[in-house]
């Protein structure tokens, strides 16, 4: 849905919901959004008891690292691993509030990369003679994963993980 404002120009009408934003195929102003949640859904997928990656973390993973999950219930699976610890999976300091064990996914920003010979990929005339044109962004954005816990092995632990999530294991899932 549009609408028109002076000279012309057409602009889109604004999202009303988080599932029209991710809808939406023009992420440029909301990239860094969406990379976080790209990378946090990536890192649920491993770390969650129910994720669809986690088999993999079970094969490569030591048991202490498998202590560290994102979902916490109260069925009988849970009830028998006493040892299993609630991780927070945030992407703003806001959304955690101190809470540890955590993994916090901070930009550090956005750096515009050249498209290459032109940014616009494609013009057309609209019915009624208005100029309809796609432009290409593409953004480099920066993300930080901080592990905080509350002890040096525990950190040590999780961050080993994160780092397996995002090199070896990143290969396997992706192939």
């Amino acid at each position: 849905m549009t609408q028109n404002p002076p000279l012309g120009y057409i602009a889109s009408v604004p999202p009303n919901s988080v599932k029209e934003i991710f809808s939406d195929y023009r992420v440029a102003d909301k990239s860094v959004m969406v990379v976080k949640n790209a990378i946090q859904t990536y890192i649920n997928s491993f770390i969650s008891p129910n994720g669809v990656n986690r088999r993999f973390l079970t094969s490569s993973t030591s048991p202490i690292g498998l202590q560290f999950v994102t979902e916490l219930t109260y069925d009988e699976e849970m009830k028998t691993s006493p040892n299993l610890r609630k991780t927070y999976l945030a992407r703003f300091f806001a959304e955690n509030t101190g809470r540890l064990p955590s993994i916090l996914l901070i930009d550090s920003g956005v750096e515009y990369v050249d498209a290459g010979i032109s940014e616009i990929t494609a013009v057309s005339m609209d019915k009624d003679g208005s100029w309809i044109g796609t432009v290409t962004q593409i953004l480099k954005v920066n993300l930080a994963i901080t592990v905080a816990t509350l002890s040096e092995v525990d950190t040590d632990t999780l961050s080993s993980m994160i780092l397996m999530l995002f090199g070896p294991l990143a290969a396997v899932v992706n192939n």
